[in-house]
């Protein structure tokens, strides 16, 4: 009796915990497709993924010019010699970078070589460098990619008009948001969430929900807030959330005497109470694939106001669910956060076009985009998904 293999799927990132954060739901949709389920990536130790069969360790670096890498480089190779994978799904730039570039060989045997650009490093308004080094590098490594997916328009019309050398290129919004998580409360539950966290009826409460970073560009809302304190005197910033600037931003609140103002709320598992206890999502990144932590608030009914920028343009729809404003220009927030506060009828029927419009990027629209792309090659038990109907 002959025995067929179950097919094989890996999913490559720097960090492991992007994975859990994010791709959960593709691995399980492999494991029911009856797939073999590989991650490899750096932080293993740190992180649980019990949706995948077997976990990888490889020393990738989040910086390009790490020497770690060219160690990463050789681990992939090794891992890709010793399991033919039918499908490779790399996530982050610099993982996909060194993993495509690793994973030439184990493509001409085969398997598919998928890459999700969960924002380029180059796009509208950056930097010179940026572009002579990142485009560079992304439109070089479109030819070993079978299929590139984008999560913004932006990041999709540069890689269509300026000819990437892709098999395939497509577009989906974005990671997906669990809507039966993320969802509007009654005024009486936020309230009773407010007393929880020791908020008040009265706060004016903005959340921004991300890791510091200089990307992430926290300073930013830091630096306009006193400002901000003259027009709404009871205003609350909610900066969940740990990493790099975070003691820089901690020092810079109390320059600014503005203790009162801001809460650092470090890692929560419950991000879905202090959204929904929040008034208004805000972002003041400075390079945004999309900003999934924006369409949590916009589940949750919250009108949002972002810089102007690539993956912002997405979620938001100007004077109809938010507002994008100039990065250089922090004042601009001022006016659309004071219109917000004093216009009741204003904010209602934003809080109901963001809700409204944050469906585009549920979780189900998500996979189901997903779905799509999987099935052009995938396997089913042995069975090309071309070859038969999958619901």
């Amino acid at each position: 009796m002959m025995i067929i293999e179950s097919p094989k799927v890996l999913f490559v990132a720097t960090m492991a915990r992007h994975i859990k954060a994010f791709h959960i739901p593709c691995l399980t949709f492999f494991k029911e497709m009856g797939y073999e389920v590989h991650v490899a990536a750096n932080d293993i130790d740190e992180v649980t993924i019990l949706d995948a069969d077997h976990i990888h360790p490889i020393s990738i670096a989040r910086k390009p010019f790490e020497f770690t890498n060219i160690k990463a480089y050789f681990q992939l190779k090794r891992l890709f010699s010793e399991h033919h994978f039918d499908m490779i799904h790399f996530h982050i730039p610099v993982s996909a970078a060194v993993g495509r570039l690793a994973a030439r060989t184990t493509r001409k045997n085969g398997t598919a070589v998928l890459y999700t650009a969960h924002g380029f490093n180059f796009f509208k308004g950056s930097s010179r460098s940026s572009w002579l080094l990142y485009f560079t590098i992304e439109k070089f490594l479109s030819r070993y990619t079978d299929c590139l997916i984008t999560i913004n328009q932006e990041d999709y019309e540069c890689a269509l008009t300026r000819n990437f050398p892709v098999k395939r290129l497509e577009k989906i919004n974005g990671m997906g948001v669990n809507l039966s998580r993320f969802f509007p409360v009654t005024n009486h539950r936020k309230q009773e969430l407010r007393a929880k966290h020791h908020f008040n009826e009265d706060d004016f409460i903005l959340v921004y929900a991300a890791e510091f970073s200089k990307r992430k560009n926290q300073e930013w809302l830091l630096k306009i807030l006193p400002e901000l304190k003259k027009e709404i005197p009871r205003i609350k910033l909610l900066l969940p959330g740990t990493g790099d600037t975070q003691t820089y931003c901690e020092t810079l609140v109390q320059q600014l005497k503005i203790e009162e103002c801001v809460r650092f709320l470090g890692f929560r598992k419950d991000i879905d109470e202090i959204v929904q206890l929040s008034d208004v999502g805000v972002s003041s990144s400075r390079n945004e694939g999309l900003g999934i932590h924006l369409v949590e608030d916009m589940a949750c009914g919250k009108p949002i106001i972002a810089t102007n920028l690539q993956g912002h343009k997405d979620l938001i729809k100007e004077n109809y669910n938010g507002y994008l404003v100039d990065i250089e220009n922090p004042e601009e927030i001022i006016q659309p956060l004071v219109n917000l506060y004093v216009n009741k009828e204003l904010y209602a029927e934003m809080s109901k076009n963001a809700l409204e419009h944050a469906h585009a990027f549920s979780l189900d629209t998500s996979m189901s985009q997903l779905a799509a792309i999987y099935h052009q090659y995938v396997t089913y038990k042995g069975v090309r998904a071309d070859e038969r109907t999958i619901s």
